[in-house]
């Protein structure tokens, strides 16, 4: 008998301790395919997400347009019935009467001095004026509002824009009077997603149903004259309480306003927030207005009446 056999590891325990070793290797082995697969997928990510970066960069404004288009088309902001006025049978007899868009009782001599008063008091509104005696080339053209309308928010449109600035607003231009219709074309388009409804429409529409006056948008616009585009405006109190109710529940506030930070006559803007600082407004004569909020005590002495704004039936 062998000496040493004594000492010698049984054939069984060599096997499994061999076999232990072969599964920690493959333990380990298994271990860094996943590291690799986790890497290769991170790593994957990480390109897509800076590939979409680049192309949101690159094509994202001329998307966007499209969905908003889409999704206003399809969807509706309140589960409500709400009746469309006939814009799209409007607008297409504004595009067809292009040569007479300028009505022949505008005042030409008093649109150029009131252009150059707009001009002085607004620079925003400069480019507006300069490119007046070129206003042939906009008007009667075909208005697209999908770039201006985001999903879930109140447009800022604004009267002086060339789309329709230039169009006659009664013996005016909506760029110079239409402050009216351009703020209850953002209404309209914010509650019924009809983007037909722009400006030019919506001033044809007053002129037509006889809410133009010498004096420009009537006030009765605003309650008379909303059931047929199926919205609903009533008088409101002004009152810090009361404006705020109304906005909470999601209507809208239409203030015809004094002259002071708005206006230097008279003038519409829309109100539709609010928070801690103030109201948040959509002025159609001023960006810089309906960039920032107004508190309370600064709009109310300026404010000489105000509207609520909803679909009907709401």
């Amino acid at each position: 008998m062998n000496a040493n056999a004594a000492y010698q590891v049984p054939v069984q325990q060599r096997r499994r301790r061999i076999s232990r070793q072969e599964m920690l290797r493959r333990k380990r082995a298994i271990r860094r395919r996943k590291h690799i697969v986790c890497f290769l997928r991170v790593s994957f990510a990480i390109v897509l997400l800076l590939t979409a970066v680049s192309f949101w960069q690159d094509y994202g404004h001329e998307i966007l347009p499209a969905v908003n288009h889409l999704y206003y088309q399809l969807t509706a902001r309140y589960d409500l019935p709400v009746v469309q006025y006939d814009f799209a049978a409007l607008r297409e007899e504004n595009e067809s009467d292009a040569a007479g868009s300028l009505s022949t009782t505008a005042d030409t001599v008093n649109i150029t001095e009131a252009l150059a008063e707009l001009a002085q008091n607004n620079a925003e509104a400069a480019d507006f004026v300069a490119d007046y005696p070129n206003r042939q080339n906009y008007l009667g053209r075909s208005i697209d509002l999908a770039s201006d309308v985001l999903i879930g928010q109140v447009p800022l449109l604004l009267q002086w824009d060339k789309r329709w600035g230039y169009e006659s607003y009664g013996d005016s231009i909506i760029g110079l009077a239409g402050c009216g219709p351009t703020c209850l074309s953002m209404v309209y388009v914010y509650f019924t997603h009809d983007l037909n409804g722009t400006p030019r429409e919506i001033a044809s529409y007053c002129e037509k149903n006889g809410y133009y006056t010498e004096n420009g948008t009537s006030w009765s616009l605003w309650t008379e004259g909303l059931p047929a585009l199926g919205l609903s405006g009533k008088e409101l109190p002004l009152g810090e309480n009361s404006m705020k109710t109304a906005l909470d529940q999601g209507k809208l506030i239409v203030c015809s306003m004094r002259p002071g930070d708005f206006t230097t006559s008279g003038h519409y803007i829309l109100l539709y927030d609010y928070d801690d600082t103030g109201f948040c407004v959509k002025d159609p004569n001023r960006v810089s207005n309906s960039s920032r909020t107004w508190d309370y005590d600064t709009l109310s002495p300026q404010i000489k009446n105000l509207w609520t704004i909803s679909p009907t039936d709401f």
